[in-house]
């Protein structure tokens, strides 16, 4: 079977896709330490647990409405985009057209590679950013939880604070997912409380 369509398969392509998503995200960190450009911010949480499923993608499809994006991009972190071409021959990144519909999005997740299952069981972390740059989510599969951000200069600020439905998480239920999800352990707390610390929902000004 071949794979998906939405998979890169040449290294121009994840090159250029990989320095688009190093504007948004600082693709050598790891949390609790900041995995976002500085000229990121008003963070928000989502429950990341149905990350693969139609209703995610619903969701995304809502922000490139938002923010104008003719396509969705994800590139996995964890295992690395190369070391994921090594086992399946595309590489860990992908772009989904606007008009992906629901389905197409949950079977590319299901594609079994040659060597690795698929992206719903072998990713652990990866990034998620709209064509217009203006947005990225950072996933992190063993937390249950995915934070969002945007360009703290966007003018789109006040319409991505103010998005609801059941994907997204408040700072306690966030950290109630976090906490009780079967991956935590005692010594979590101080990685927990650094999370929370530094990914706070406060509103910051754009700078100046």
């Amino acid at each position: 079977m071949m794979p998906p369509r939405y998979f890169i398969r040449n290294e121009e392509d994840y090159r250029a896709l990989e320095s688009d998503a190093a504007t948004i995200f600082r693709l050598e960190e790891r949390l609790p330490r900041q995995v976002f450009r500085e000229t990121m911010g008003i963070f928000r949480f989502l429950d990341i647990v149905k990350f693969a499923q139609p209703e995610f993608w619903t969701m995304l499809l809502a922000l490139a409405t938002l923010f104008g994006d003719q396509e969705i991009r994800l590139l996995i972190q964890e295992p690395s985009a190369f070391e994921y071409k090594e086992w399946t021959a595309v590489f860990g990144a992908l772009r989904f057209p606007f008009s992906t519909t629901g389905q197409e999005y949950f079977d590319t997740f299901r594609y079994d590679g040659r060597k690795l299952p698929a992206l719903y069981y072998s990713v652990n972390t990866f990034c998620l950013y709209g064509s217009s740059q203006r947005w990225g989510i950072y996933g992190h599969r063993d937390l249950d939880l995915a934070i969002g951000a945007i360009q703290l200069s966007d003018k789109m600020r006040n319409e991505w604070s103010q998005l609801s439905g059941p994907l997204w998480r408040g700072k306690l239920d966030a950290r109630d997912s976090v906490n009780t999800n079967p991956h935590f352990r005692k010594d979590f707390i101080s990685f927990t409380e650094t999370l929370f610390a530094r990914y706070n929902l406060i509103v910051r000004s754009p700078p100046a």
